[in-house]
């Protein structure tokens, strides 16, 4: 804890790697935003953690403009949808609502990972199959982010069509 006080954060991870509790350095590299390096903690110590920590990576990547890097990271961060519980749990039980707790996670999780990819694929003048993943995701916002996108790139009847879907009739007709 010292060396992190200090800001010797090389020392410091190499002390928490050694520790009885591993996963410091990793929370440590994500407070700081080292993704790279918390990437590859990630992989030795908590692989379940690489989907999470990839979309916030991708996520800023996105901010800064490296649209390619944060589509692959946003690649990188989808997660498996959990198995099924068997027929015995009845609808109601603590193990079902779980499941479906998770169920709900993993698909919100998913979702804001395609709605990025969506975004940097336009952004990267894959304009078709960024509308397609658009239209999959099938959101409010992600329809107007993309829209907004579009209209900057001057493809206007894509745009006109997405503020359509976003119930932006004004500015659809605008465009129109």
């Amino acid at each position: 804890h010292v060396s992190l006080i200090t800001k010797n954060f090389n020392e410091a991870q190499a002390f928490f790697v050694r520790s009885s509790n591993p996963m410091l350095a990793l929370e440590m590299r994500r407070d700081l935003m080292h993704w790279d390096q918390a990437l590859e903690l990630a992989q030795r110590l908590a692989p379940e953690q690489v989907p999470m920590i990839s979309k916030e990576y991708a996520q800023q990547l996105e901010f800064r403009g490296e649209y390619s890097a944060a589509q692959d990271m946003y690649q990188r961060g989808y997660l498996p949808m959990p198995a099924a519980l068997d027929d015995g749990a009845s609808p109601g039980s603590a193990a079902q609502q779980a499941f479906t707790a998770q169920a709900a996670s993993v698909t919100a999780h998913n979702a804001t990972c395609q709605s990025g990819v969506a975004r940097c694929m336009m952004r990267l003048g894959n304009v078709r199959a960024g509308m397609q993943m658009c239209q999959a995701v099938n959101a409010t916002a992600l329809y107007l982010d993309c829209a907004t996108i579009l209209e900057t790139m001057k493809q206007f009847e894509e745009a006109a069509m997405l503020f359509e879907k976003a119930e932006q009739y004004e500015r659809a007709v605008m465009i129109y």
